[in-house]
C-alpha cells in the first residue's frame, strides 16, 4: 500500500540512476507517458477521463517502493511503460483497478507481459 504521506510528484524524491534528487519533472513526465499510455485503445470514456488520477497513483507507489534504491526509478518506469503499453489486458486491469499501483509496481515485470509473449 502506498503511504498517506507520499509527497506527490511535483515534490521531488529520488532521482534515476544517480542517487541525487529525483526531480519533479521527471516524476511528471512518467506521469503524462502513463497517462497516455493508459488512454491507449480505449473506447470507454469513464477510463480515459480517470487515466491521469491512476497514473498519479501509480507514479506514488512507483517512488514510494524506490526511496531507498533511487536508481531503480527509471528502469522500473521504462519496464512499466512498456508492459502497459503492450498488454490491453493489463492496462485495464490498472485503469478499473483490480490491480492496484503498489502491485503493479512490485509485480515481476515478465509477469506483466501479454500471454503472447510470456
Amino acid at each position: 500500500k502506498v503511504p498517506a504521506n507520499l509527497p506527490p510528484a511535483a515534490s521531488g524524491a529520488a532521482s534515476p540512476g544517480t542517487g541525487a534528487a529525483l526531480t519533479p519533472t521527471a516524476r511528471d513526465r512518467f506521469t503524462e507517458k502513463l497517462t497516455s499510455s493508459l488512454r491507449q485503445h480505449l473506447t470507454d470514456p469513464s477510463l480515459v477521463s480517470h487515466a491521469p488520477v491512476v497514473a498519479a497513483e501509480v507514479e506514488r507507489a512507483l517512488a514510494a517502493a524506490t526511496a531507498r534504491a533511487p536508481k531503480d526509478y527509471a528502469s522500473k518506469a521504462r519496464s512499466l511503460l512498456v508492459n502497459i503499453g503492450k498488454n490491453d489486458e493489463l492496462r485495464k486491469m490498472v485503469l478499473k483497478r483490480t490491480l492496484t499501483a503498489a502491485e503493479l509496481v512490485s509485480s515481476d515485470p515478465r509477469d506483466l507481459a501479454p500471454e503472447k509473449l510470456k
